[in-house]
């Protein structure tokens, strides 16, 4: 099981110790403003001597796929077939095998992002064909101070993991982390709870 340090709002100097300090290997960042912002060549080459990785976790908008795929490591917040092609055809043209995780949206409100589950699996047969993607698995995001819904909503997501063959089940934030891990979670997207438990 992975834990994934969220660093939004977090200063350059943080995410380093996170880094050479803490032994974090996943960091996740949900706006590109923000990585360009902190993230400058320094940064960068510390990632990249200690493996860790980058994160793409939020809303892609679609003029925005360039930059994030040359920046980031993975994309865990493929939405949409249209998007999924877009950042297959941007990593071909920058010579990159790019991991994704498709989003699902299993309450199939409107005004939450990701695959509905009826168009979840022709979407996966579609994308995983594409030379220029690996699907690592599946994420999505638990239903606010709900905690039995968000418990369904975690229980379908890893039955679907497994229904797709993927490895990877990309769930629980800082408020529903431990409704996650019951459910079997294979990564933990932790921001605010993360940094109160490194201070304690």
């Amino acid at each position: 099981m992975d834990i994934m340090a969220v660093t939004k709002d977090r200063s350059k100097e943080e995410i380093l110790e996170l880094i050479e300090k803490r032994g974090i290997k996943i960091l996740g960042e949900n706006k590109l403003q923000e990585i360009e912002k902190k993230y400058d060549q320094k940064l960068f080459l510390e990632l990249r001597k200690s493996g860790a990785e980058l994160h793409f976790i939020g809303h892609l908008q679609k003029n925005k796929v360039k930059k994030v795929v040359r920046l980031c490591q993975c994309i865990q917040s493929v939405d949409s077939l249209k998007l999924g092609k877009l950042i297959a055809k941007e990593a071909e043209m920058q010579k990159k095998q790019m991991p994704i995780f498709l989003q699902v949206n299993l309450s199939g409100e409107s005004r939450k992002y990701g695959f509905l589950e009826e168009g979840l699996w022709t979407a996966f047969e579609e994308l995983r064909s594409l030379p220029q993607l690996t699907i690592r698995g599946l994420m999505t995001i638990g239903k606010e101070k709900d905690s039995g819904k968000t418990r369904e909503f975690f229980r379908r997501c890893k039955e679907l993991t497994r229904k797709l063959g993927v490895p990877e089940c990309s769930m629980g934030m800082s408020d529903d982390y431990q409704i996650a891990l019951e459910e079997g979670s294979t990564m933990l997207r932790l921001g605010r709870i993360f940094f109160e438990l490194r201070k304690e």
